[in-house]
């Protein structure tokens, strides 16, 4: 990546309000704060919690979208 100062492309549109435009902003955040950062080791044991709890709320999610589903397709064959 070209270190220069100023907005940067990511493949999406930032400064939106999409989940896209969301995750390219914090993204490009992200980005501008690193590469000020010297990263010396990463800490993987940290971030287990924050990924097993990003996995049951996703779990989540994908149940009710399956029972919302259901609801629908009982509701459609009458």
């Amino acid at each position: 990546m070209v270190a220069s100062s100023g907005p940067r492309y990511w493949g999406f549109v930032t400064g939106g309000t999409t989940p896209a435009a969301i995750a390219g902003d914090w993204l490009s955040t992200i980005y501008d704060q690193a590469k000020n950062a010297t990263i010396t080791k990463v800490d993987y044991e940290s971030l287990i919690p924050l990924l097993v709890a990003s996995i049951k709320e996703q779990q989540q999610q994908i149940e009710a979208l399956k029972r919302e589903l259901k609801t629908l397709k009982s509701q459609n064959a009458k």
